[in-house]
């Protein structure tokens, strides 16, 4: 599995891709040229290219994927299914830990019943009413569902 996700990583990112590591269900692509931004990730992958590595992590045999493109929302995908979760726009005060209380927001949410994009929208609201706060802070959910009104699944 790790060297299909390794030829899949170079397909996508040649130019930066030196491994791929896969760790307590976690995979990381191991670049050698960090990118330091979104718009230089942009000129180099479209969101036509995070669906189609979504789809094929998920051919490989995943269940589910969830890619995080910070401010900017996840692709997610299940089954024969992806789609774009799209947050609204804010005024981000702090981002540091919004990718965590989207995870955080996604498990509670499978937890509590919801179903799987139902959950992904939880995760990317978490997120995103987490960057409007200042340090490192984590929005509760009356914060949290103040947002998830305003994200969309395209």
């Amino acid at each position: 599995m790790i060297s299909s996700l390794f030829r899949i990583s170079k397909s996508f990112f040649p130019q930066v891709t030196k491994g791929v590591h896969f760790s307590n269900g976690f995979l990381k692509i191991i670049v050698s040229n960090p990118l330091t931004n979104h718009s230089s990730c942009a000129v180099i992958i479209s969101k036509k290219h995070y669906k189609s590595a979504v789809q094929r992590i998920l051919a490989m045999g995943a269940e589910s994927v969830i890619l995080s493109l910070g401010g900017r929302g996840a692709i997610a995908g299940k089954g024969d299914q992806v789609v774009e979760v799209v947050p609204p726009r804010i005024e981000a005060v702090s981002p540091i830990g919004a990718g965590d209380a989207l995870n955080a927001a996604f498990v509670w949410a499978q937890l509590n019943g919801y179903d799987f994009l139902q959950s992904v929208r939880w995760g990317v609201a978490a997120g995103t009413a987490s960057a409007k706060l200042p340090g490192m802070r984590f929005a509760n959910r009356q914060q949290t569902e103040q947002i998830y009104d305003q994200v969309e699944i395209r």
